[in-house]
């Protein structure tokens, strides 16, 4: 009894503490993942104290992200990637490959072993286009040339960044080789594109059958297990479980509108999800901000963050002129919950010490709040000029 009263507590304080924080901050026009991260630093072991994260809270925030990646494979069609032109794919690839790269050497040279600066390299990689869109909306620029090409290379950088994380992740459970390297690449690529292309044709001829059978919810209760399925084997072959759901959610995303799952789930997200940031905040430690080194490799990183996205997102749409490069490379920068959810993972496999840790979360912070400023000044002198 006193397990689950203590458990009872902590879930009250952690949910009641992330929708008070998420209400304030989108109030502020900021992202409620922020106010998350926030109060969970504020309430963890490393400040107040008021939670201590149990076995059970940590099933509760694994399972959380793994819903979380589900959630946004089902914005992720497999048509809608065929149909992103060629700037989009030179967008999310040079957005992937300039910062992963800037990362790892950066790390290397302050002789941080391997595995932290793949590490580090990979959160770097992420893009969290759902806040970019929410500020493109805002302004009323979602219906522009930018905000396609954008939102169209940011469904490719979500896949190239799963490739790039089932790669770090391999590596990092063994030693580092050129046989490894290739080893985890080609079952990585291989997972992800025997899953897309023979789940998405699975679910397309399956579908007309689920609607035959009475159950309640049985479409989103067959994506949930489908989900929990592919987790599992991609774990089993060494690969992050976010992968596994991330390509589930991708293979039911082609019927997500017509059985309404991606309605359907939000509830469960709603609830779960800030688990998960307000746990993650809990593990940094904010006495290590006292450190000038520490602040300053958090500086550097996060200016790292920003100009490899806006050099190298931008550059792909140079030709269409300084402004609308510019717009494309702000609108790829915030890292958000994807470099987060990366940031977990290395930590809980013990792969980098607190202070990387604090480091990632703060680079992904920086870059989700500096956005919307930078894009609406952006925008501004687009359409002015």
């Amino acid at each position: 009894m006193e397990l689950l009263f203590g458990i009872l507590i902590e879930l009250l304080v952690i949910i009641a503490g992330a929708k008070l924080a998420g209400e304030i901050f989108e109030h502020l026009q900021q992202p409620a993942v922020v106010g998350e991260l926030l109060v969970g630093m504020l309430i963890g072991p490393h400040a107040l104290g008021l939670i201590h994260e149990s076995e059970i809270i940590y099933i509760l925030s694994e399972l959380a992200v793994i819903f979380l990646l589900f959630q946004v494979g089902l914005e992720t069609r497999l048509s809608d990637m065929l149909k992103v032109g060629k700037k989009s794919f030179w967008v999310a690839l040079l957005g992937v490959i300039m910062p992963f790269f800037a990362g790892y050497a950066y790390l290397s040279a302050l002789h941080y072993d391997y595995k932290t600066a793949l590490f580090l390299g990979a959160a770097m990689v992420a893009t969290s286009v759902g806040i970019t869109a929410r500020v493109l909306a805002d302004l009323k620029f979602l219906q522009s040339h930018e905000s396609r090409i954008i939102l169209g290379a940011a469904v490719i950088d979500d896949v190239l960044g799963m490739i790039v994380l089932a790669m770090v992740s391999g590596l990092s459970q063994g030693e580092f080789s050129v046989w490894a390297l290739a080893r985890i690449t080609f079952i990585a690529v291989l997972f992800v594109v025997a899953v897309v292309l023979i789940g998405t044709w699975l679910v397309r001829k399956w579908a007309p059958y689920l609607k035959k059978l009475k159950s309640r919810n049985i479409p989103l209760i067959m994506a949930l297990l489908v989900c929990l399925g592919l987790s599992a084997w991609a774990q089993v072959i060494g690969l992050a479980a976010i992968i596994g759901a991330f390509l589930a959610g991708m293979i039911f995303a082609e019927i997500s509108e017509e059985f309404h799952l991606e309605k359907k789930l939000e509830p469960m997200t709603d609830f779960l999800v800030p688990i998960f940031f307000v746990v993650m905040g809990s593990h940094v430690n904010v006495a290590l901000f006292t450190s000038g080194a520490i602040i300053t490799m958090a500086v550097v990183v996060t200016i790292m963050a920003i100009l490899t996205k806006v050099i190298g997102c931008g550059a792909a749409v140079l030709k269409d002129g300084l402004a609308s490069s510019f717009i494309v490379g702000v609108g790829m920068m915030p890292r958000g919950e994807v470099g987060l959810i990366i940031a977990a993972i290395g930590s809980r496999l013990k792969i980098f010490p607190d202070d990387i840790y604090a480091v990632i979360v703060a680079m992904c912070m920086a870059t989700t709040l500096i956005m919307p400023p930078f894009m609406k000044k952006a925008v501004e002198k687009k359409t002015k000029g």
